[in-house]
């Protein structure tokens, strides 16, 4: 747990995160947000898969990338497909500095879409792509369903409102419903295999309304690959397999964004390597869930 108490040492220093105003179990005195709701919740899809080194196990799961662990960016093209999942770019770059704003905070940095600032910094990455992901076919996999690949369920991102704040947060685990014995061994590979959350892929789509000038942001944070778009522009690129990290998304940065107007935020998220999934999501968005695809349930 070392690395939660390190992350949210960063985002008190960066100023994100508001100190607590009340005791647990009851509203801060002079609570102006009291009225807003004390929890959000998103709708999402969760798929199981097998590790490698497992019969039918994915190259991509439990991959050890030749460069080593840590942030590669580029395996994501910066715009979603047509379907509205990620399309595969590349095998990644491996940074080695992320970039940073003005304030502090990592962030993704600049892009056609993305608006600079002063005392923004760039991002600095390998010169050659470092594998993180075998193939262009495999990642298609990844937030798909396929049958004898993985299985599907439904899953809720929980985020609970901070005391005395606008904020909501999430931060733990992405387990998903508890598995049957038959669900496990079919995805865990038998009797006496890793357990049910060792590998698994998720995706949640969400909706907001934009209101400029007002200091809109979210940030997400986890221990593998992590990717969020906002109508389909890619906003956080966190992919690889590497510690827990985490990405600033400042809305005022994002110039075709409409005051008044309703968009679409879409997150991508692939727990690679087991035990354990970390996942953290923080914002000050009044979002409402969106209807997902049914799961197939599929299954060996």
């Amino acid at each position: 747990m070392g690395w939660m108490r390190g992350l949210r040492a960063a985002v008190v220093l960066a100023g994100v995160l508001a100190p607590a105003l009340a005791s647990p179990g009851g509203p801060a005195p002079d609570d102006r947000y009291a009225h807003f709701p004390s929890s959000l919740t998103v709708s999402g899809v969760r798929r199981d898969f097998r590790p490698l080194g497992q019969s039918g196990g994915h190259p991509d799961m439990e991959l050890a990338p030749p460069s080593g662990p840590g942030i590669y960016a580029g395996i994501v093209r910066d715009f979603l497909g047509q379907d509205g999942k990620p399309v595969f770019a590349g095998t990644g770059w491996k940074v080695t500095t992320q970039a940073i704003d003005g304030a502090g905070r990592p962030w993704i940095g600049p892009k056609p879409y993305i608006t600079g600032r002063t005392g923004d910094s760039m991002p600095v990455k390998d010169a050659v792509q470092g594998r993180a992901v075998t193939s262009s076919a495999r990642f298609a996999q990844w937030f798909r369903d396929v049958n004898g690949v993985n299985t599907s369920r439904a899953l809720s991102i929980r985020l609970e409102r901070q005391p005395g704040t606008n904020r909501y947060l999430h931060e733990g685990a992405l387990d998903g419903r508890a598995a049957a014995t038959s669900d496990i061994r079919t995805i865990r590979g038998g009797a006496g295999a890793r357990e049910r959350h060792a590998v698994f892929t998720c995706e949640c789509e969400m909706s907001f309304t934009y209101r400029s000038g007002k200091g809109q942001y979210f940030t997400l944070g986890g221990d593998d690959d992590l990717w969020a778009f906002i109508d389909g522009r890619l906003v956080v690129d966190l992919g690889g397999i590497h510690g827990a990290t985490w990405q600033y998304v400042d809305l005022d940065r994002l110039h075709w964004l409409r005051d008044g107007a309703e968009h679409t935020l879409k997150v991508f998220y692939a727990e690679r390597q087991g035990p354990a999934s970390h996942f953290r999501m923080e914002t000050n968005l009044m979002m409402r869930a969106m209807q997902l695809p049914p799961t197939s349930g599929l299954a060996d």
